[in-house]
């Protein structure tokens, strides 16, 4: 199968493309400079080269905006980036990975999929709006994936887990310190986490499947939700949770599970 992966550099389409060639696949994944999810234009001319069966679009901005023009940036490249790539898909089978963070505040738990999608902040709204441009122009042929809470190896620190990680590992090395202090939001909050790998085998079961999956969307969960202060323990054994206000979010959901 001939599958053009957009985003393939990122942290889930690093595993993903490794993945899909080791399943035999001919994969295809661009730099930005050669396929630029902005520009019509070269997602065209890339589609006509590549004649792909599949398409998995995983190109977008993931980590929270700290401005305005951060903010812009993340509403272009997740909202038109993903209409761009439904609108010039050459009727291929369309795969599209979207974020438990659409559903918002849970209605009831575990979260499926006919769940309203209630979410709000820049990153869930553009999510929901991309969801929507994909189910405009490729309804039938799209597959759309909620991928809920991701860890692994290559994570960059902007997320928590990944920043507990990453901080152990330096005090642990540098200082060899028995305890350490590390700054923390609510720790009470349950989390629906899955590692990177499975992730990347879920969206390859998907691709696999091809069309027969065509019209739905499908969350991507571990189906259970840990404490996170249960996975701070994990993360860095040796350190010492602190509370840090500006950390702490009054409107942050207390349980997400799929």
């Amino acid at each position: 199968m001939r599958v053009l992966v957009t985003g393939g550099s990122g942290f889930v389409g690093s595993y993903l493309v490794s993945l899909l060639r080791s399943l035999g696949h001919q994969v295809y994944d661009p730099s930005s400079s050669e396929m630029d999810v902005l520009d019509a234009g070269s997602i065209h001319r890339k589609v006509i080269q590549v004649q792909p069966d599949t398409i998995v679009h995983l190109a977008a901005v993931t980590t929270r905006p700290k401005n305005e023009e951060d903010a812009v940036r993340l509403r272009n490249v997740n909202i038109t980036g993903a209409a761009n790539v439904a609108k010039h898909s050459g009727g291929c089978h369309l795969v599209f990975t979207s974020s438990c963070h659409v559903y918002g505040s849970p209605k009831s738990l575990p979260i499926v999929e006919a769940h309203p999608l209630l979410g709000h902040g820049d990153y869930a709204e553009s999510k929901i709006q991309a969801e929507g441009a994909v189910v405009t122009h490729a309804h039938e042929r799209s597959t759309i994936l909620r991928l809920f809470n991701l860890l692994g190896p290559g994570q960059i620190r902007d997320f928590a887990l990944a920043d507990w990680c990453w901080t152990a590992c330096e005090r642990e090395d540098t200082r060899h310190e028995s305890t350490f202090n590390v700054e923390v939001g609510d720790l009470t909050l349950l989390r629906d986490y899955l590692d990177v790998r499975d992730a990347a085998e879920a969206i390859a079961f998907v691709v696999e499947a091809g069309r027969s999956l065509g019209g739905k969307a499908i969350n991507v969960c571990s189906g259970e939700s840990s404490k996170l202060e249960y996975l701070f323990s994990r993360c860095a054994p040796k350190a010492v949770p602190v509370i840090a206000t500006d950390r702490l979010r009054a409107s942050e959901v207390r349980e997400i599970v799929g």
